[in-house]
């Protein structure tokens, strides 16, 4: 009989409690999301930013009184890059420009002197000489240009023909391939079979030095004796630039690392600064399409794919 009684006077109790709980737990979540809007609101607004994007935040409405130190202390470490990168981005640029010509000068007095006989020495020698002279003048090249693109604001686009521009600089790259026996040639596609027009929107000279840098690449890294091939599809207003080579690839852990700056791959002997595909990349980015890399299957070598520029319809 006690216990009887024990339980209903405990079920009275507790089902109050029961339905209480819920409608507390619900109350929490409310508050809570509430409170942290404000905070979602900074993320979206940091993470819509682009890289190069550093004035201050404005903070949402509302923001809490405990986040202000957290805002002020995101401008204020905004403004110091805002100053800083300026700055290191000119020197760099300024470095690559005033060595560039000194460099050029003294290859092209290296090279003279060797042919009129006044320099005396180990052929082996003074080719190496020559060669590093090379090498060091295309990383200075390509400093100048990583720092010009870093600076760059968005892309002033202009119609012109990307197959033309494809021929250019394939023809430009014939020697290179041709001193290492490489089968480099532009695909027929459907677009280009009859070496029709393809008119995109861009900037033909930064484009050029993108698709230059991956065919350059893929010559490099290609053995003598092997193939490199450049091409361009069109789907609807899209279009993508592809080249492909059958050289030895790379290990698929490897492949986004890539497109870190002055990276180069593991046992990796050819000449290079590390920059093409980086410079490749942000020019890329800055033309709002995609740069990617894959491995070509059982064929071995790798290919290089560039999507999201956009076509534009020939006025007559």
């Amino acid at each position: 009989m006690r216990n009887d009684l024990g339980l209903r006077l405990a079920a009275r109790t507790l089902w109050p409690l029961a339905l209480l709980l819920p409608g507390a737990l619900i109350l929490v979540l409310v508050v809570v999301s509430r409170g942290l809007r404000p905070v979602h609101a900074l993320a979206r607004a940091l993470g819509a930013r682009s890289a190069n994007v550093l004035h201050p935040i404005d903070p949402p409405e509302h923001v809490p009184v405990e986040l202000r130190p957290l805002v002020d202390s995101l401008n204020d470490l905004l403004r110091r890059l805002d100053l800083a990168l300026p700055g290191q981005r000119t020197f760099i640029a300024d470095a690559a420009h005033e060595l560039r010509s000194p460099l050029t000068a003294l290859q092209l007095q290296l090279q003279l002197a060797v042919r009129a006989g006044t320099v005396s020495g180990d052929p082996a020698v003074l080719a190496k000489l020559d060669e590093r002279l090379k090498r060091t003048i295309h990383l200075v090249n390509q400093l100048l240009t990583l720092a010009r693109e870093d600076a760059a604001m968005p892309a002033l686009t202009a119609s012109f023909d990307l197959h033309a521009l494809a021929a250019q600089i394939v023809a430009d790259a014939s020697i290179l391939a041709e001193q290492k026996q490489i089968d480099l040639g532009l695909e027929p596609s459907e677009l280009s079979a009859d070496a029709a027009p393809c008119l995109i929107d861009g900037e033909r000279h930064a484009l050029g030095v993108l698709l230059g840098n991956l065919v350059d690449n893929a010559i490099r890294y290609t053995p003598r004796g092997g193939k490199v091939d450049v091409s361009i599809e069109r789907d609807g207003h899209d279009v993508c630039i592809e080249v492909s080579d059958n050289g030895p690839g790379i290990e698929e852990g490897e492949i986004e690392r890539l497109f870190d700056r002055f990276y180069r791959g593991e046992g990796v002997t050819q000449l290079g600064s590390g920059l093409g595909l980086a410079i490749a990349r942000q020019i890329a980015l800055r033309h709002r399409a995609t740069l990617s890399i894959r491995k070509r299957g059982h064929a071995g070598g790798l290919v290089v794919r560039v999507e999201g520029l956009r076509a534009v319809e020939r006025s007559d």
